[in-house]
């Protein structure tokens, strides 16, 4: 008992500072409230803790659980340092001026390809001709031939061939024909056509049957138009052309289409 109450009379004649001096500088250490981020599982391991110490922080987003809500994965972000060499890839200009120059080549491959040229129709001549005679007047069907030419990589289809024939202001005969051809790609391709014609003149029906007369030279003006179709678009090509016939005798000698003026 006695040793109990010096001992308290000790304590009480201690000054407050000295008092202080004798109690712990520093506190005890707490533990952690949550596993650290970079645990995994729950666990730490000893070689992070030997490397940071204990007086890490918790992941702030992991909410000391060291995971990453299912819920919240689609919503957090990486921060990635600027110089990671995975922001920097190798060679980078070098593909893209590789794809640009690719792209070009390929958009002008097209182009050419693609590009309509020119398709021209040309009047070949005459292959036929069929007269007769009914009263004051001559009639004769006559087949004519046509050339189209193609120029484009691609097959066009010549779809409708329309046209009239003129003599002199007169229309006597005109022909209408559908789905005629196919002209491959870079070539060319003839097809025919036979257009009937009537003259219902008794000065032409009396020229025509004169046996005194060798050649009976009739002038006709064809006009019309022939309509191609390609790469889902119609152009419409003009036909002009001028023939003589001999409306003297059936004939299958084949004659030239000339323009008035032109040589034989």
């Amino acid at each position: 008992m006695g040793g109990s109450i010096a001992t308290l009379a000790k304590s009480e004649d201690l000054e407050p500072g000295e008092q202080d001096d004798k109690s712990a500088v520093l506190p005890p250490k707490k533990k952690s409230s949550g596993t650290n981020y970079q645990s995994i599982n729950g666990t730490v391991s000893s070689s992070y803790l030997d490397k940071v110490g204990r007086s890490n922080m918790n992941c702030p987003s992991c909410q000391g659980t060291g995971r990453i809500p299912r819920d919240q994965e689609e919503h957090l972000v990486a921060l990635i340092p600027y110089s990671d060499q995975r922001l920097k890839p190798s060679r980078t200009k070098l593909y893209v001026c590789v794809s640009v120059i690719i792209c070009l080549l390929a958009s002008a491959l097209v182009i050419f390809f693609v590009f309509p040229r020119t398709i021209t129709v040309t009047a070949v001549g005459i292959k036929s001709v069929f007269v007769w005679y009914p009263q004051d007047a001559v009639s004769m069907n006559i087949t004519n031939i046509v050339e189209i030419t193609n120029d484009n990589f691609y097959s066009i289809h010549v779809s409708s061939l329309s046209l009239q024939v003129m003599w002199y202001e007169t229309m006597v005969g005109k022909v209408k024909s559908e789905n005629i051809t196919v002209v491959k790609p870079l070539s060319k391709s003839q097809f025919n056509y036979t257009v009937g014609i009537q003259v219902n003149d008794p000065g032409i029906h009396k020229y025509c049957t004169m046996s005194s007369i060798k050649i009976h030279t009739m002038f006709f003006h064809i006009q019309g138009s022939v309509n191609v179709l390609y790469m889902a678009r119609t152009e419409q090509l003009s036909l002009d052309a001028y023939e003589f016939v001999d409306c003297g005798a059936n004939t299958t000698t084949p004659y030239s289409f000339n323009r008035p003026g032109s040589e034989q």
